[in-house]
């Protein structure tokens, strides 16, 4: 019964390591509630009640096709706010992600308009042939 215990290689039952590593991992798992909580409002706050409209302006190259947000119920002229998009093979709403943000300039009275990239849907396509 008397077993002789190394004084070294006993760690104390609160040692700072635990302590630094159930911090971190507190603050993480806070941190990501938050991040969820946020984007649940975010995405819930959105009724994204805009007039879309696929439009082609022509051009000396070809037509440059995107889509146009109205403000719902819009008679009147109203301001133009152009995007202009950069991201390679990603349509006119860049999947979606811009439809809070329009949803925002059509509450302001402005009418959003995004292009798609030339030649986006011929690098779709090739992408898309692409897969196996």
């Amino acid at each position: 019964m008397n077993e002789s215990i190394d004084a070294d290689t006993v760690r104390p039952a609160h040692s700072p390591r635990r302590h630094v590593v159930r911090w971190v991992l507190t603050a993480l798992v806070v941190v990501g509630a938050l991040l969820a909580a946020v984007a649940g409002i975010a995405v819930m706050g959105h009724t994204y009640d805009l007039d879309e409209r696929r439009i082609a302006i022509p051009g000396p190259a070809g037509d440059l096709d995107g889509v146009l947000a109205l403000p719902p119920g819009t008679t009147r002229p109203v301001g133009l706010v152009v995007f202009v998009h950069g991201d390679g093979p990603v349509d006119a709403t860049s999947d979606g992600f811009y439809r809070p943000i329009w949803e925002a300039f059509a509450r302001a009275g402005y009418a959003p308009r995004q292009v798609f990239v030339p030649g986006y849907l011929d690098v779709q396509r090739a992408f898309l042939a692409a897969l196996p």
